[in-house]
């Protein structure tokens, strides 16, 4: 398996499977995103960080 990455890529995808044709204005994320992708990188600083 391959792991989860750190980037925004939790964001891209939730946002390709929306079916957004990429054109501005973007739709909202919806708090389970923001939340995951914040997840995320909380889990990455506590790596790095002991």
């Amino acid at each position: 398996k391959t792991p989860d990455g750190f980037d925004k890529q939790f964001a891209r995808d939730y946002l390709e499977k929306s079916g957004w044709n990429k054109q501005p204005p973007a739709p909202a994320l919806p708090a389970g995103v923001i939340e995951g992708t914040l997840s995320r990188y909380r889990d990455f600083l506590k790596k790095v960080t002991q």
